[in-house]
C-alpha cells in the first residue's frame, strides 16, 4: 500500500525545515512529506503527485504567504481533490479568513503558530484516520450499492426458472468468474437449479464428498489449480478449463439451502474477491431461492385467496353503507350521481373531507356500474413508492416472461382500483398512470381527493379522471340525515358486541345535534361505538366531552398549549383512566419534506426503550385517520430551565448541582443503551413538580437521538442537527459522536444554569462553533452572580474539554464528581417546596413547540468526517 504524502507549504524555509523535522520523528516512515515555499509552489506539486499517482492525503498550509494565500491555496486544492485533508498553519489569520477556509476548502482544522508538537501529532494522525476511513466506507458502499442492484434484479417479477437463470448471470459478474453453478439441497443430492455452462442433473453426496464438506464451511472454500480442475470435471461436468474454483454454502438462517460454486480459467481471478463479497452475494442468492419457493407455494392458493378477499369486501361494503343513508339534499344529489355515472364505463374522481364517505361512494359507484364483477381494491397512494407497485414489473424488463407479481391496476382488472389521495402520488407517477389510462386499461381508476384540486396534480390525471366528480358533503352539511345514520350505527355496533343497546338518550341526541363533527361520519360511528361499548342498559350515552374538543384514539383534547412550525401541542385526557396527557400533532408533514414523520417515529421509539423517571415518559404514538400524526406523553406541571434562568436569574449552584445530577440519571440510561440524545439544552430540560416532589428534571426531545449501533439517526449530507450554543465540537466537525458529547452540551447548561450567559457569547452561528472547536471556555466562576466553588469549575472545565477522551467516561461519572462538590449549602426539599410555593408555576406542556436559544441548527457543516 502507498504511504500518504503530507505536503507542507510555508514561505519560511526554517518553518518548512522545522516542521519536516516534526513530522519525521513522529512518523517516521509511515509518511512521506513534500515541500512548497509558495502557493503557486504547491500546485505544481500537487500536479506532479496526481500525475505520478501519489497519495496526497493532508496539505498544511500557512495562510500569510507572498503571491497566493494559504486559504485561497486551500481553496483550489479542495476544489480538485476534495478528500484530501487541509490543514490551516498560521498565527494572524482572521476569523473572516478561517471562515472562509471553512466553508470554501473544506478545512478540517487550523493550528495556531508556535504549533504544539503533540497537538501537531493528534492532528495529521485524525486526518490520516478520518482520510482513511473516508475511504473504507466508500468501498464498502460501492459494494453494497452493487449489492443493491443485485438484490433488485433477483427479487424481480420473474418466473421461477428466469430468476434462477439472472441468479448465475449475477454471479458470474459480481464475482469474476467465467462459469457459475446453482444446486439446490434435495435430501442427500445436490440438483442444479441454474448453471452457465451443461452440467449433471444431480450430484448425490456419496459420489461428491468434497461438494458436502462444503456445504458445512463457515467461509468460502477456494481450490486452485489442479485440485480445482479436478473438481470441476469430476463433480461438475465442467470443460476442465478451471484453475480456481470457490464454492460457498446458501443459508437461509440457520438452513443450508444450496451451493453457489464459480469457476475461472485464471488461478489469480478470485485472489482479490474478499469472503464478504462471496457472504454477501451468497445471503442475497439463498433470499432468492427461498423467495422464489414461497411465491411459488403462495400461487398454488391464490384463488382461495380470492374467495377470502371477496368476502372481506362484501363485509366492508356493509360496515361503511351508512354513510349514504339520509334524506338531504346533498346527500339525495351525491347518490343520483353515482347511479348516473355507473351507467356508463370510465374512470372517476371522488372530493370529500376526511372520514366522509369518500370510499363507500367509490364502492357504490363499483357495485352499481354494469359488467362490473372483479375486486375493488384500496390503495393508500401515499404509500405507493414505485411504478411496479401500480402496473408490476415494466414489459420491457422480461419480455416473453412470465410476471410472477402484478400491479395493483393489473389485480383489479374487470373491477375497480380506488387511490385514496391520489394527489399524494409523486408527479411522476401521475404522467405514468394518466398515460396508461388514456391507452386503456382492464379496471376502473377512482381518485379520492380532499378537496377541488389546484396545481399540485398532474394535468393529464386531472383530465382522465376529473371529468366525472362526484362531492361527498361534509356531516355538518348534512344534519337532517343524523337520526337516520345515528340509529344505522347504533344497529351495527350493538349487533357487532352482542350488547342490548336500543336507543340513544334525549340528551345525547340533542349533544351531538350541536356539535360540528370536524371528523364527519366516521366519527360519528366512533362516538356511537364508544357510546354502545360503555352502556349499562338499552339506552346509551354520549358524554359531555363531545363538545369539549375532539378526540385522537383514546384521547380527548381540550386545550391548545402551544403551536409552532412544526405542529401544535394539546392538553389532553385520557376519556377511561381520566389521566391528563400532553398530545404533540404534526398536521401535514409534506410542507416539510417528511422529515418530521421520521423524526417523530424517532422520538417514539427513542423514548419508549427507557424508563429512568428522569426522562419524559411515552404513552402513545400513531396516525389518525386523518393523517395527522401524534405522539402522546405525560403533561407537566412546570417550567423549562431556558425559561426558569430567563425569568428569574442564574441558579445558586446547589440547585443548580440538584437539577444536573437528575439529567445525568436520563442520559446515563440512554448512553447505556447506545443512543446519543444530540440535543441537550436548556430548552430541553424540564423542571417541575411531580406528585410530593419538587424540583424533578425531565429530559424532552429525543427527535435528534441517534443511535451509535441501528437504524435511529436521521441526517442530511452537509448539515449539523443541535444547537450551537450547546454543541461539542466534534459534533460542529460532523466527526463521530458518542455519550461524551452530550456530557460536553450538560456542561454548557450548566454553565449557563450558574451565570445565565452561553460559554461563548458570539455574533453568529459559525464563529460559535469555531469558538466551541478551538476556544478554551470561561470558568462560571469569571462570570456567575453566585460564589462558585473551584471544584464545580473544575467540573465544567473538564465536561468543556475539546478531546472527548478528556471528558468524563460516562454520565454516572458525571453525576459522582458533582456530589462530591462540597457546597455552603445542600438544595433540601423544604427549599425546593418552598421556591414553587412563591412562584405559582403554571401547568405547562412537555415539549412545546419554542424558540431555541440563539440558533438552531440544520446549518452548513464546517467538516464531514466520521459517520452522522
Amino acid at each position: 500500500m502507498a504511504r500518504p504524502v503530507i505536503l507542507c507549504v510555508d514561505d519560511e524555509r526554517t518553518v518548512l525545515t522545522s516542521l519536516k523535522e516534526e513530522i519525521l520523528r513522529r512518523f517516521g516512515r509511515d509518511v512521506i512529506i513534500e515541500l512548497a515555499e509558495s502557493g503557486e509552489d504547491a500546485l505544481e506539486v500537487v500536479t506532479e503527485l496526481v500525475d505520478n499517482g501519489d497519495d496526497l492525503a493532508v496539505v498544511v498550509s500557512d495562510h500569510i504567504m507572498p503571491g497566493m494565500k494559504g486559504d485561497d491555496l486551500l481553496t483550489r486544492v479542495h476544489g480538485q481533490l476534495p478528500e484530501v485533508r487541509t490543514i490551516m498553519l498560521t498565527g494572524q489569520a482572521s476569523p473572516e479568513a478561517v471562515g472562509r477556509a471553512v466553508n470554501a476548502a473544506g478545512l478540517y482544522r487550523y493550528l495556531q503558530k508556535p504549533w504544539d508538537a503533540d497537538d501537531l501529532e493528534l492532528t495529521l494522525k485524525s486526518a490520516l484516520a478520518s482520510l482513511a476511513g473516508d475511504r473504507a466506507r466508500e468501498e464498502q458502499e460501492a459494494m453494497l450499492r452493487e449489492m443493491a442492484e443485485v438484490s433488485l434484479a433477483l427479487t424481480a417479477n420473474l418466473a421461477a426458472g428466469d430468476r434462477y437463470a439472472r441468479l448465475v448471470e449475477s454471479a458470474r459478474r459480481v464475482l469474476r468468474a467465467d462459469r457459475a453453478l446453482v444446486f439446490r439441497v434435495d435430501g442427500e443430492h445436490l440438483r442444479p437449479l441454474a448453471a452457465s455452462h451443461p452440467g449433471p442433473e444431480s450430484c448425490s453426496f456419496a459420489d461428491c464428498p468434497e461438494l458436502a464438506g462444503d456445504l458445512g464451511a463457515k467461509e468460502p472454500v477456494r481450490r486452485t489449480g489442479s485440485k480445482a480442475t479436478a473438481l470441476s470435471v469430476a463433480a461438475i461436468g465442467w470443460p476442465g478449463r478451471d484453475r480456481s474454483l470457490v464454492s460457498t454454502p446458501l443459508r437461509v438462517g440457520e438452513e443450508v439451502v444450496g451451493l453457489l460454486m464459480v469457476g475461472s480459467d485464471r488461478p489469480d481471478a478470485q485472489r482479490s474477491l474478499s469472503d464478504e463479497r462471496v457472504l454477501t452475494f451468497s445471503a442475497l442468492a439463498a433470499a432468492s431461492i427461498r423467495t422464489t419457493e414461497l411465491v411459488d407455494a403462495l400461487e398454488e392458493s391464490s384463488e382461495q385467496r380470492r374467495r377470502v378477499a371477496v368476502e372481506l369486501q362484501r363485509q366492508a361494503s356493509e360496515r361503511g353503507s351508512g354513510a349514504l343513508l339520509g334524506n338531504s339534499a346533498p346527500i339525495r344529489d351525491l347518490r343520483r350521481d353515482i347511479a348516473l355515472h355507473a351507467q356508463s364505463a370510465g374512470h372517476a374522481m371522488v372530493i370529500g373531507p376526511p372520514g366522509a364517505g369518500c370510499e363507500t361512494v367509490a364502492r357504490a359507484l363499483h357495485e352499481q356500474r354494469e359488467g362490473t364483477g372483479g375486486p375493488f381494491i384500496v390503495v393508500e397512494a401515499m404509500l405507493v413508492r414505485s411504478a411496479d407497485d401500480l402496473f408490476g414489473a415494466d414489459p420491457q424488463a422480461v419480455s416473453d416472461q412470465k410476471v410472477r407479481r402484478a400491479g395493483t391496476l393489473t389485480l383489479a382488472r374487470g373491477g375497480t382500483l380506488y387511490l385514496t389521495g391520489v394527489d399524494n402520488l409523486n408527479p411522476r407517477l401521475q404522467a405514468e398512470l394518466a398515460a396508461r389510462l388514456e391507452a386503456g386499461a382492464d379496471a376502473q381508476v377512482i381518485g379520492s381527493i380532499r378537496r377541488d384540486p389546484g396545481t399540485g396534480m398532474d394535468e393529464a390525471l386531472l383530465r382522465v379522471l376529473g371529468t366525472r366528480r362526484l362531492y361527498v358533503p361534509a356531516l355538518r352539511d348534512r344534519l337532517d340525515d343524523l337520526p337516520e345514520l345515528s340509529a344505522h350505527f347504533l344497529a351495527m355496533h350493538s349487533r357487532r358486541t352482542g350488547r342490548g343497546v336500543e336507543r340513544l338518550s334525549e340528551d345525547s341526541v340533542a349533544r351531538m345535534a350541536g356539535y360540528a363533527w370536524p371528523g364527519n361520519v366516521r366519527e360519528l360511528s366512533h362516538v356511537i361505538e364508544r357510546a354502545v361499548v360503555t352502556a349499562s342498559g338499552p339506552v346509551a350515552e354520549v358524554p359531555k366531552s363531545l363538545h369539549e374538543g375532539f378526540s385522537i384514539g383514546s384521547y380527548q383534547l381540550t386545550e391548545k398549549l402551544g403551536a409552532g412550525g412544526m405542529g401544535e401541542v394539546w392538553r389532553a385526557h385520557h376519556m377511561h383512566l381520566s389521566r391528563p396527557a400532553a398530545v404533540k400533532l404534526i398536521r401535514d408533514d409534506r410542507m416539510f419534506g417528511g422529515g418530521l414523520t421520521e423524526r417523530f417515529r424517532r422520538e417514539a421509539a427513542a423514548t419508549a426503550d427507557l424508563r429512568s423517571p428522569h426522562t419524559v415518559e411515552l404513552y402513545d404514538f400513531g396516525v389518525t385517520p386523518e393523517g395527522e400524526l401524534y405522539l402522546v406523553m405525560e403533561l407537566l406541571d412546570g417550567m423549562d430551565l431556558q425559561t426558569l434562568v430567563e425569568r428569574y436569574g442564574p441558579l445558586p449552584p446547589e440547585r443548580a448541582v440538584y437539577l444536573v445530577r437528575q439529567a445525568c440519571l436520563s442520559l446515563g440510561e440512554a448512553h447505556a443503551a447506545g443512543l446519543v440524545h444530540r440535543d441537550v439544552k436548556p430548552a430541553n430540560l424540564f423542571v417541575c413538580q411531580l406528585g410530593l416532589e419538587h424540583d424533578f428534571l425531565k429530559l424532552l426531545d429525543f427527535g435528534m437521538v441517534s443511535a451509535q449501533e441501528g437504524d435511529l439517526a436521521l441526517t442530511q449530507d452537509g448539515q449539523i442537527a443541535g444547537t450551537p450554543a450547546f454543541m461539542a465540537p466534534e459534533a460542529g466537525l460532523s466527526q463521530e459522536i458518542d455519550g461524551r458529547a452530550d456530557l460536553y452540551s450538560l456542561g454548557c447548561v450548566l454553565h449557563w444554569l450558574l451565570t445565565g450567559r452561553f460559554v461563548f457569547e458570539t455574533s453568529n452561528v459559525m464563529q460559535q462553533l469555531m469558538a466551541h472547536v478551538s476556544e478554551p471556555p470561561p470558568p462560571p466562576s469569571s462570570v456567575s452572580g453566585h460564589e462558585v466553588p473551584p471544584a464545580l469549575d473544575e467540573i465544567v472545565k473538564r465536561c468543556l474539554s475539546k478531546e472527548p477522551s478528556n471528558r468524563y467516561a460516562d454520565a454516572l461519572e458525571l453525576y459522582d464528581a458533582l456530589g462530591a462538590v462540597e457546597l455552603e449549602r445542600s438544595w433540601e426539599r423544604a427549599l425546593a417546596q418552598q421556591w414553587w410555593s412563591s412562584m405559582r408555576v403554571g401547568s405547562l406542556k412537555p415539549a412545546a413547540p419554542r424558540r431555541a436559544p440563539q440558533h438552531t441548527m440544520p446549518v452548513t457543516a464546517p467538516d464531514r468526517r466520521g459517520k452522522r
